[in-house]
């Protein structure tokens, strides 16, 4: 395992680079917050929880918007917390936008490291995904949109996989509209030099991989998305600059594919107020988000 390289490792520590709060006092005051949300959420909006997607007994979803009609888009949220922490539990935050403007949110778990490998944590994913195609085709949904801040948009990311993508039934390619990847990481190999890889155990080749970033094919040419396919890759302001940089760089190695993707660097916010402020309807990238499901889900 390759030695913590401390100038690498905070490039990718999003505690260092916030301008509200001392690293110290950052990370603790998001997860004040995501802690404070999941029971007024439950008490505001219809859901349904702990429903099964895969053999696992970690393999549980939870739907907000169970009020609504059977036929409304879908948004899958993966939740961050470098692959090690949080879970579906405290990750309800971004569901009242959605609910409001008639979008149902399912929130995943899956499995953690180093409890489990990257690998099987990518392969949870993509279960869930086939899941909720299978649940939307059986209701009617025409949109299904993936997406997850951090952790979360690297793992929505590793859906854009042309293997996985070639065993979809041709149903669940028609109604994957897009997805929106926040402030994630594409190119894991700078993860070797972190203190993360204690969690992740990772080499070079794994690395190499498992990052979206290595592995970008012309999916459009292939026709393994729907033609109106959307990515929607947002960094804060105030991330790392290697953060914001994996961002962009993956937002142009997918646009040199055909992809149709929009890139913004998000004003005035730091790595987890730009996922906080998701629980505000108000919030511009709530509106963002919420307006491209809208345009882009009748196609």
């Amino acid at each position: 395992m390759s030695t913590v390289d401390q100038q690498v490792n905070k490039q990718y520590s999003p505690r260092f680079w916030s301008k509200r709060l001392p690293e110290h006092e950052i990370l603790e005051r998001h997860i004040k917050f995501i802690n404070s949300v999941p029971e007024k959420i439950k008490s505001e909006i219809p859901f349904i929880s702990d429903l099964q997607y895969g053999e696992k007994p970690t393999n549980l979803v939870d739907i907000y918007g169970a009020d609504l009609d059977k036929g409304s888009p879908i948004y899958v949220h993966l939740h961050g917390g470098y692959w090690k922490i949080l879970s579906k539990n405290d990750s309800n935050y971004v569901v009242r936008p959605f609910w409001k403007a008639k979008i149902k949110t399912f929130i995943p778990d899956y499995d953690l490291t180093p409890k489990v490998s990257l690998e099987e944590i990518i392969q949870d994913v993509r279960v869930m995904a086939k899941y909720v195609f299978q649940m939307a085709i059986d209701n009617g949904v025409r949109s299904v949109w993936f997406g997850g801040h951090s952790a979360g948009g690297h793992l929505s990311a590793c859906l854009l996989d042309e293997a996985w993508l070639s065993s979809l039934e041709p149903s669940y390619k028609a109604i994957f509209k897009g997805v929106f990847l926040i402030s994630g990481l594409y190119d894991l190999l700078p993860l070797l030099k972190t203190e993360q890889n204690e969690n992740l155990m990772l080499d070079s080749s794994r690395a190499v991989a498992l990052s979206p970033a290595h592995n970008v094919h012309d999916l459009m040419k292939k026709s393994l998305l729907n033609k109106n396919f959307k990515v929607f890759i947002v960094a804060a302001e105030y991330d790392s600059p290697a953060f914001i940089e994996q961002s962009f760089n993956y937002a142009e190695k997918l646009k040199k594919v055909n992809m149709n993707v929009e890139y913004h660097l998000w004003p005035n916010v730091d790595h987890f107020d730009l996922a906080e402020q998701l629980y505000d309807e108000t919030y511009d990238l709530s509106k963002k988000i919420i307006s491209l499901i809208k345009e882009n889900g009748k196609s």
